[in-house]
């Protein structure tokens, strides 16, 4: 029986390539025509027509036309593919987890800097806390060091990230040098999220607390706890730990924030 043979226009039309990526492929030896005319006019045959669909299986996977022309020329079935199919499988793998880390620091900046309100008053108020979950690393030390605290916690847990970050402070004064702090990042509520590398995931439950908006530096926050304590005086109220920070507008991820923009929500619960 004779095999059938293809016009290079028809040609073009059962395999859905142009002609202009015909004439590319005859060019680099990768789809060559099964005749050529003295003219120049192409011909293909019913084997051209199941090369071209390898190669665009092939191209669909992200093989290069080099090393798709290399593999045509030597495999005789799929099971010749396997080996650059592995290769192909770990660049694909090294791909992804490259676009998870910059995903997960997408959803990182939009959530925390989504989180942002805008806070018309710096008035103590009570505000009923609903409950979180998060992601907490707990250390004594300095409260400058709490970034790095952070900085691990957004790499074990940024990709689910639901809100600003927090931090507790575990001690009823001011310390220098043994602060019992917990830095935490707020979690979305769904999914099952492991613990790892020494944090711990739980819930803060629902709690009643004095709170104050803080707008400026962290070197001023002393304000805001007067102003946090004037208002549980006046209510007859008594502070218990541990007190809340919540910062809803920090130094920036990625572009610099002057520190007039920062704004802290001060949060004291109360026995």
């Amino acid at each position: 029986m004779t095999s059938m043979t293809y016009r290079i226009g028809d040609f073009s039309q059962v395999t859905r390539l142009t002609v202009k990526t015909l004439h590319y492929y005859h060019e680099i030896g990768l789809l060559v025509p099964s005749a050529v005319e003295p003219s120049g006019y192409r011909w293909y045959d019913e084997a051209s027509v199941a090369r071209a669909q390898a190669i665009q299986t092939l191209k669909s996977l992200e093989f290069p036309l080099d090393e798709i022309r290399e593999l045509l020329a030597h495999a005789q079935d799929d099971h010749d593919l396997v080996e650059a199919a592995q290769r192909r499988l770990a660049e694909v793998d090294r791909r992804l987890a490259q676009e998870r880390a910059v995903r997960n620091l997408l959803l990182t900046l939009i959530h925390t800097e989504g989180t942002a309100m805008k806070q018309e008053t710096t008035s103590a108020a009570w505000v009923t806390l609903d409950p979180v979950r998060v992601a907490s690393l707990r250390y004594r030390g300095r409260y400058d060091q709490i970034g790095a605290y952070y900085s691990r916690l957004f790499r074990l847990y940024g990709r689910f990230v639901a809100g600003a970050p927090l931090a507790l402070y575990h001690d009823p004064e001011f310390r220098d040098a043994d602060a019992d702090i917990e830095a935490c990042l707020v979690l979305r509520p769904e999914g099952t999220i492991p613990e790892k590398d020494g944090a711990q995931i739980k819930v803060l439950p629902s709690q009643r607390v004095a709170q104050v908006v803080h707008q400026g530096g962290y070197d001023r926050i002393g304000e805001a706890y007067q102003r946090v304590f004037d208002f549980l005086r006046a209510e007859g109220a008594t502070a218990t730990t541990p007190s809340r920070e919540v910062y809803v507008k920090g130094p920036g991820m990625i572009l610099p924030r002057s520190t007039k923009k920062f704004v802290t929500l001060v949060q004291i619960p109360v026995n």
